[in-house]
């Protein structure tokens, strides 16, 4: 009599293969995908001719080396940065305080103008740099 071994199937599903698999199907649906540009409507915005309205002119505030401090062409005391800036700021609440601080000049004077500008209300200041 023939013994017959039996030979069992694997019911495992073989996973060798699966992350060859994931990245094939990641890069069809990345090369199938049809990215949109979003539509706009076409309008005919309104045209604007130059001239018409109030230019904001913002507020040019200079630190030198030497610590001092220029608002716009003239040069000023310490204590004279916050009462001038606030009436600047009075006449064009919308100007913005550009501080151009020199890269010598020390960096507790320059602190000490940022926080006059502060208190003479300044809500809006931008630090000029150069670009290299």
């Amino acid at each position: 009599m023939k013994i017959r071994r039996q030979t069992r199937i694997s019911s495992e599903i073989p996973t060798v293969s699966m992350a060859d698999i994931a990245f094939l199907l990641i890069i069809f649906f990345m090369l199938t995908t049809v990215f949109e540009v979003e539509k706009v409507a076409d309008v005919n915005v309104p045209r604007m001719q130059a001239g018409h309205g109030k230019p904001k002119q913002n507020i040019h505030v200079t630190v030198t080396p030497d610590e001092r401090v220029q608002i716009g062409e003239e040069f000023v005391d310490f204590y004279q940065v916050q009462p001038i800036v606030r009436q600047r700021l009075a006449e064009n609440p919308e100007a913005i305080v550009i501080l151009r601080g020199d890269e010598t000049s020390t960096y507790r004077f320059v602190m000490d103008v940022i926080d006059e500008l502060k208190q003479a209300g300044v809500d809006k200041l931008a630090l000029a740099t150069k670009e290299e």
